[in-house]
């Protein structure tokens, strides 16, 4: 969000290019952006009012996912982008194989 901030609004204000800077730094921008309305829709009044359409909005954090990866990887730091990846392989994982464990063993 500090690009936001810093960088991107004063330098539409004063009729610079925004894409002119670091592309990590827009790369985490979108990453944001995307996340922002994931997170306000993250509740279950919003899972009543989207009905259906609500899991195809919270697939976008897929792409908040991407966009935070390759934010990492233009930044140089591969230590955070390979344990970012590990951890949401094995969530997805994880995701996957849950309901069969509860229905194996908590029911």
């Amino acid at each position: 969000s500090h690009y936001l901030w810093i960088k991107f609004l004063p330098a539409v204000t004063i009729g610079i290019s925004p894409f002119a800077a670091n592309t990590f730094e827009l790369m985490g921008t979108v990453a944001l952006m995307i996340a922002l309305p994931l997170l306000l829709t993250s509740n279950d009044q919003s899972i009543k009012l989207f009905k259906k359409n609500w899991h195809r909005l919270q697939k976008l954090s897929y792409l908040v996912l991407f966009f935070v990866n390759l934010h990492l990887w233009l930044l140089g730091d591969i230590e955070s982008t390979a344990l970012l990846m590990t951890m949401t392989l094995f969530l997805e994982m994880a995701s996957y194989l849950w309901p069969a464990v509860r229905k194996k063993y908590l029911q």
